[in-house]
């Protein structure tokens, strides 16, 4: 039996809604773990008179990955972001540096991934 189309667009507009009605450009990130794993990235590579970690779509590469080749570094991901929390990104560039160099003393696991992923 064929769904007519306009019972098929209200369901689809149905479940935007229901998953919150924004649809997220992020496949396992959220918009607030991507805003941490940018500027962990943009310390890892940085910018200069080349474009950074940042301009060549790293945290874009990782998330696509973490839903694919990366799965079972999904964990690691998670719980690393998390430890950092939102707040990192409202930090300075310096507070963010000392964090992560903290981060890099400990071998931290997620640290290492973002390290080698970038």
């Amino acid at each position: 039996m064929k769904t007519p189309r306009r019972e098929f667009l209200a369901a689809v507009a149905a479940s935007t809604v229901a998953c919150g009605g924004h649809p997220s450009r992020w496949r396992f990130l959220t918009q607030e773990e991507a805003n941490t794993l940018e500027a962990v990235c943009a310390h890892i590579i940085p910018a200069d008179r080349d474009p950074g970690a940042v301009q060549a779509g790293v945290v874009n590469f990782i998330d696509r990955q973490l839903s694919g080749f990366y799965k079972a570094h999904r964990k690691t991901y998670r719980e690393g972001l998390a430890s950092l929390g939102a707040s990192f990104v409202k930090l300075s560039g310096g507070q963010q540096l000392a964090v992560l160099k903290g981060l890099e003393k400990k071998r931290s696991p997620f640290f290492e991934l973002a390290l080698t992923h970038t």
